[in-house]
C-alpha cells in the first residue's frame, strides 16, 4: 500500500506514529549530544593533564585546536555598525516571519512602506497535528 492509496484515517495514524517516533529520536539525539560533549570535555581535560595536544589511540586521532567565537555584548552598537558599514555578512540570512507579521499590523509602517522592501510573500499551507 502506497501512501497515496491510504485513507485519511490511515494517513493521520501514520503521521501520528512518525511524529512520536521523531520526538523520541530527537530526545535520544539530545541525550547523545550531551554525553558526547561531556566525553569531549573529559578528553580535553585528560590531554591537558598529560600535556599533549594530539595523539592516536586504537586508530582514533584526537587533537586540540583553539577557535575564537563571538557573543554580542552591545546589540545596538553591533547593529549600527552593520547598517553604517554594510557588513551584512555578519548576519544569517533568515527572515523572522513573526516580526514581519507584527509589522504588517502596524498602521504607521503600512502607511509608510506597505510591505517590507525586498520580501516576497508566499502562501504555505501547514498540516497541524494534535494528538490527545
Amino acid at each position: 500500500v502506497t501512501m497515496s492509496d491510504m485513507t485519511l484515517k490511515e494517513l493521520l495514524n501514520t503521521a501520528k506514529s512518525l511524529r512520536t517516533e521523531k520526538q523520541l529520536l530527537e530526545k535520544d539525539v539530545k541525550a547523545l549530544s550531551a554525553s558526547l560533549e561531556e566525553i569531549k570535555e573529559q578528553i580535553r581535560m585528560k590531554m591537558h593533564a598529560e600535556g599533549i595536544e594530539q595523539t592516536s589511540v586504537d586508530g582514533i586521532t584526537v587533537f586540540l585546536t583553539d577557535i575564537t567565537a563571538y557573543n554580542i555584548a552591545d546589540y545596538g552598537l553591533f547593529h549600527d555598525f552593520i547598517l553604517k558599514e554594510g557588513h551584512t555578512g555578519l548576519l544569517q540570512r533568515r527572515v523572522s516571519n513573526a516580526y514581519v507579521k507584527d509589522l504588517a499590523k502596524d498602521p504607521r509602517f503600512l502607511e509608510k512602506y506597505g510591505t517590507v522592501p525586498g520580501l516576497v510573500p508566499f502562501a504555505k499551507e501547514n498540516v497541524n497535528l494534535r494528538v490527545g
